[in-house]
């Protein structure tokens, strides 16, 4: 079974010096996901309401309480669909 990738929250604390500038929400609204040594970022697509979201070979889709995710293999061309 393929390994869930893991998404990075923006809000973890860092040990950095904080920046000068606030944070700015992005606009459209973005995800970052990291699987094995790939991240991904994801933009969302359509209506907010429509939790979608697409990044290079990776799409990911809330439904309720859930994510869908298709990642796609780009060295054996398929896609993994992880729930």
């Amino acid at each position: 079974m393929p390994a869930w990738p893991r998404a990075i929250a923006s809000s973890t604390p860092s040990t950095r010096r904080p920046s000068p500038r606030p944070a700015v929400a992005s606009d459209p609204a973005t995800i970052r996901l990291e699987r094995g040594d790939r991240t991904a970022t994801l933009w969302q697509v359509g209506a907010g309401a429509d939790g979608k979201f697409e990044g290079q070979n990776v799409d990911l889709v809330r439904q309720g309480a859930n994510v869908k995710v298709n990642w796609l293999d780009v060295n054996s061309g398929k896609t993994d669909a992880l729930d």
